[in-house]
């Protein structure tokens, strides 16, 4: 089982929502890296971060940045450590044999067909062909339902709706045979009407003009005393 490895690169890309002296200051801080390495980072060239990890490693580095903001590259490494085993797995599918090739326009895909061992076939011995054109549907069919058409018209014209569609209900006859409808007009109440009110409205004017109030309405009323003044006497009082 062989182990593939990975190098991480950065060039100075941020997300599309984050602000470059941000996203500097955040690396700078998590990392503690030097003044000039944040200048180096973010100038545009790819500069490596990490060599020769393994995936796990890599996507943990991938994800720190992302958080920061920024977006790492990750890249198969070209040191790759690998076990016996994936010797052993090399060497066992290599080819033995060399490889030749054909002349222009010869040769089919037919040719690189490998051989498959035939399979055995179950017995189909009990089963039979239907006859060309036998229903394999036994089933007794859906009885077709019976609309009637007849009464349905086809629209022409624009100008329609559905109220045009509406079914005309004929008018139904009461039956009033149990209805006992006198020829004179008879009172359902017994009581005798009240007797109207007698009510004097001859002191009664109207009003025509504007600018009264309701107490324009009030009777004048005479007073309860009257004093004489025509002949005062006056008592003298000095004495």
């Amino acid at each position: 089982m062989s182990t593939k490895l990975f190098d991480i690169f950065f060039r100075g890309r941020i997300l599309e929502d984050q602000e470059l002296e941000v996203v500097q200051n955040r690396i700078e801080q998590a990392f503690k890296f030097p003044e000039a390495l944040i200048k180096r980072m973010f100038s545009g060239h790819p500069v490596i971060i990490k060599k020769a990890v393994d995936i796990d490693a890599a996507s943990h580095y991938q994800l720190a940045f992302r958080k920061l903001g920024a977006i790492l590259e990750v890249r198969a490494s070209a040191t790759q450590t690998a076990t016996s085993q994936n010797t052993a797995d090399t060497a066992s599918t290599s080819p033995t044999h060399e490889w030749t090739l054909n002349p222009a326009n010869t040769g089919t895909l037919e040719d690189c067909i490998t051989d498959v061992p035939p399979k055995q076939i179950p017995d189909i011995s009990h089963m039979t062909m239907a006859t060309p054109g036998a229903k394999l549907d036994k089933t007794d069919p859906h009885p077709t339902p019976k609309i009637a058409i007849g009464n349905l018209d086809v629209v022409s014209e624009k100008n329609w709706s559905l109220e045009d569609c509406q079914i005309l209900q004929s008018p139904q006859s009461i039956r009033d045979q149990y209805w006992n409808i006198e020829d004179q007009w008879e009172a359902l109440d017994e009581n005798p009407p009240p007797t109207m009110p007698n009510i004097d409205t001859s002191a009664l004017n109207l009003i025509n003009k504007e600018g009264w109030t309701l107490e324009d309405c009030e009777a004048a009323t005479s007073p309860d005393f009257s004093i004489n003044l025509d002949s005062p006497i006056f008592a003298d009082t000095t004495e």
